[in-house]
């Protein structure tokens, strides 16, 4: 090799680690209360409809991509996902530089503000297990406790009302007083509560459709307990460090909740433009199966298009859930044994390039695109 050849391989070289570490500089290391709120409110829509409230994900195949995820994300890119308490376990497993979680309702965004305020007021797990289901531990329960252990301690036990009315109000407090967001006290106060008061009436057997005369699905102690296929446990609750990643995340105020619907104008749209004005990628678009939702609806063309604003990197992947109750319709994927759903990896720059090239009609094409 020549001494001129060599030289034009580190200056690539130079040129590849400079445009992957660049957007981690650019994006802030933490976000102020004002800066934070202003995100929040600019880059949300209006307040949307979804059939379910789902106050705790019933995904039960959540983790078993994480180890190759995190083999390959950029830890300097921006996470995106959408519902409520999975997107811990990622961002603690991911460690973006920073996060924004859309969902269609606002009660979602609402619940989320509501973690955010007892992961600040926590001291640890079990102090943040006690403050959320409104309880007090029927035992001590170790650092090193796994989650079933640490969740144990708060079950067959009743909800203990006056700390539920102490834990709302100093949660109430706190998103007001000190940081400032300008919550309503009327309807945000009160959806707050209608969310706080599902995690108090149930307590770890919280599920899905805890609040509607469905079948019951797995509950809140059984998803944290969850694993992926070699018995590593990924969730938020499965460590002390897990949760102090995700604590830390709030303390700075890097877990952005939005309002916004997918296809919709807006918010998917404002992440897009915001990454780009800081040099960044989105290295994951977690969307559980909220695409079987906008297909249905013929809304994938705008969707899809919201997507295209996101500036990506090669390793960029989108987590999606196919299946539900039943068999995957197309074929495209078998559930494993005992579970409901088949989390799947796709790369975002082949399903741009197929939906660029007009290979994307059906919900189907997507799947052939993914990988489990």
């Amino acid at each position: 090799m020549t001494k001129r050849c060599r030289i034009v391989l580190l200056a690539v070289a130079f040129f590849l680690l400079s445009s992957t570490t660049l957007g981690a500089q650019n994006l802030p290391s933490e976000l102020s209360d004002k800066e934070f709120w202003k995100i929040v409110t600019d880059f949300s829509e209006p307040n949307g409809y979804y059939r379910y409230e789902n106050f705790v994900s019933n995904e039960d195949d959540y983790q078993n991509f994480l180890p190759e995820l995190t083999r390959i994300f950029n830890p300097g890119s921006i996470y995106v996902g959408v519902g409520p308490e999975q997107n811990f376990t990622y961002i603690s497993a991911l460690k973006p530089k920073l996060a924004f979680v859309v969902d269609i309702r606002r009660q979602n965004m609402l619940e989320l503000l509501l973690y955010k305020a007892l992961f600040e007021l926590s001291t640890d797990r079990a102090d943040f297990a006690s403050r959320l289901f409104s309880r007090k531990a029927t035992k001590n329960v170790s650092a090193t406790a796994g989650p079933s252990e640490l969740l144990e301690a708060f079950e067959n036990i009743p909800g203990d009302k006056q700390l539920f009315d102490a834990n709302l109000a100093s949660a109430w407090d706190l998103l007001t007083r000190k940081h400032g967001f300008d919550l309503s006290p009327d309807d945000d106060k009160e959806a707050i509560t209608k969310v706080f008061t599902a995690f108090f009436d149930n307590g770890p057997a919280l599920d899905y459709f805890s609040n509607k005369a469905k079948t019951r699905q797995i509950g809140y102690k059984t998803i944290m307990a969850m694993s992926d296929l070699t018995g590593r446990q990924w969730s938020y609750l499965a460590t002390e460090e897990n949760f102090r990643v995700v604590q830390q995340y709030e303390k700075k105020n890097l877990i952005v909740p939005l309002v916004g619907d997918f296809a919709g104008p807006k918010a998917i749209r404002a992440i897009g433009q915001y990454a780009k004005e800081h040099n960044a990628t989105i290295g994951v678009f977690y969307t559980s199966n909220v695409d079987e939702y906008l297909f249905s609806d013929n809304l994938q063309a705008k969707y899809l298009a919201n997507i295209a604003t996101f500036p990506l990197n090669s390793s960029s992947m989108m987590i999606r859930m196919t299946g539900g109750p039943g068999p995957v319709p197309d074929g495209t994927y078998q559930i494993l044994p005992g579970k409901t759903w088949a989390g799947v990896l796709c790369p975002l720059p082949d399903l741009m390039k197929a939906f660029n090239a007009g290979q994307v009609q059906t919900r189907t094409d997507i799947n052939w695109l993914s990988r489990r």
